[in-house]
């Protein structure tokens, strides 16, 4: 997803952990966020990563996670049965 990256290029630009990665990418491309925002989307910092989790609008079940550093959705879980809305990758596990 196109937000994955403008999260990650955050953290790149030099956020702070804790920083809201996600309403900085937002202030800088308000289209971003404007294409996910039927949907209840968090962000979490791994070390020098960033892992973004979109789930449905209630916040009852998982559509999708993707890692910054991977070209492909990571895991779809819309895919399987419903999952809870919670991260379950992790960015070390899979970037260099």
């Amino acid at each position: 997803l196109r937000l994955t990256y403008a999260v990650q290029g955050e953290i790149m630009r030099g956020a702070a952990p804790g920083d809201d990665l996600l309403a900085l990418a937002c202030g800088r491309d308000p289209a971003l966020c404007a294409a996910v925002s039927e949907f209840h989307t968090s962000v979490k910092q791994d070390g020098d990563n960033a892992v973004l989790l979109l789930c449905t609008r209630d916040g009852g079940r998982a559509l999708l996670e993707d890692i910054g550093c991977t070209p492909q959705i990571d895991f779809k879980p819309w895919e399987k049965d419903d999952l809870p809305c919670v991260f379950t990758l992790n960015a070390a596990d899979v970037c260099p």
